[in-house]
């Protein structure tokens, strides 16, 4: 388990300085972030193993800043964007002989594509599989053979993956949202000689 505390002074933001005429990057955000990551893995017999793990991170401003254009930014207690609260993996691996699968869910809570926290990004959730068979061979040409097959977004979920946003983006200025990946099959052979 890791607990975590971290202060941000002089967070480097894209501002306006009037007295120049110019946008540039500046150190002037403060912030402060505090939460929790937990991982963990058991196996009850040799077969199968279940594994998840958890995150929790509040990352919000301590102090007001200003926009590209001077004005003020209400932020104070606000979550910074694109950090999400909560996030969770879990999933279960198993084996037999050569062949194995693995199921996994991952979770993402809701996040803010500004930093006023008016624009929701919705929470979601995406189920993977990968199955796939190894064999090592011990004489003949190959030292390993191995093939699998990985299921990514098996239900097709749709989502924001990305937000592409500067920490003192407001609503009116330009953010970017990319889509997640659309259900998504790979297959893959491999040989080690």
């Amino acid at each position: 388990p890791t607990l975590y505390y971290a202060k941000y002074k002089d967070k480097q933001v894209t501002a306006y300085d009037s007295f120049v005429n110019l946008t540039y990057k500046q150190s002037s955000a403060e912030m402060e972030a505090k939460g929790f990551e937990l991982s963990g893995a058991y196996s009850p017999i040799d077969e199968i193993e279940l594994f998840a793990a958890a995150s929790y991170n509040d990352m919000k401003f301590t102090k007001n800043m200003s926009t590209t254009g001077g004005a003020t930014i209400s932020v104070i207690g606000k979550q910074a964007p694109d950090a999400p609260k909560k996030m969770l993996k879990a999933g279960a691996a198993f084996k037999y002989r050569e062949f194995y699968a693995m199921p996994s869910i991952k979770y993402m809570s809701e996040r803010y594509g500004d930093a006023e926290n008016t624009q929701r990004i919705a929470p979601y959730a995406v189920a993977d599989m990968s199955i796939g068979y190894a064999k090592k061979n011990k004489s003949g040409t190959f030292k390993e053979i191995t093939a699998s097959l990985d299921l990514q977004n098996i239900l097709s979920r749709k989502y924001i993956s990305l937000i592409q946003a500067s920490d003192d983006t407001t609503a009116g200025t330009s953010m970017q949202y990319v889509q997640g990946a659309p259900f998504a099959a790979i297959a893959t052979l491999a040989l080690k000689f």
